[in-house]
């Protein structure tokens, strides 16, 4: 694909001119493919760019709403970008998705306790060994 080996080529030479003509390309898509778009806005997130990926990470994550990784990056996105209330509904439709990753219940419990919410953020702890109890690295953190 031309858009994203002249995306990877302008991110690696932080040649933001190639950046952003492989943006234009892939932008264009007809149907937008959600793994194109969830790549864009993950590595527009690495860029500090929140408001682009978040952009990004929602559309990917419309396409294939069933999807829970998408969902949990839209939800870091929003969180990155200062939206705490988008991120924890996006978080929470991933978790609903796939219980089993255990990414988004560590970012709830980030954003909880940032929140000043430190029961919620030890619940969403638990909530995931409860879950999957059998994560031995998950329950030595505790």
């Amino acid at each position: 694909n031309l858009g994203l080996a002249l995306f990877q080529a302008g991110d690696s030479d932080k040649d933001w001119h190639e950046v952003y003509r492989s943006y234009q390309i892939l932008s264009r898509l007809p149907a937008g493919d959600p793994q194109v778009l969830a790549t864009l806005g993950a590595i527009f997130l690495q860029q500090n760019r929140p408001e682009v990926a978040a952009r990004l990470l929602k559309q990917a994550s419309d396409a294939e709403p069933l999807n829970g990784r998408f969902a949990f990056l839209s939800g870091v996105a929003l969180d990155t970008k200062g939206d705490q209330q988008g991120a924890i509904t996006e978080l929470r439709r991933s978790i609903d998705l796939d219980r089993s990753i255990p990414d988004p219940y560590h970012k709830l419990s980030e954003i909880y306790a940032r929140m000043g919410l430190s029961s919620l953020s030890r619940q969403f702890q638990k909530d995931y060994l409860r879950f999957m109890p059998q994560n031995i690295i998950e329950r030595r953190n505790q």
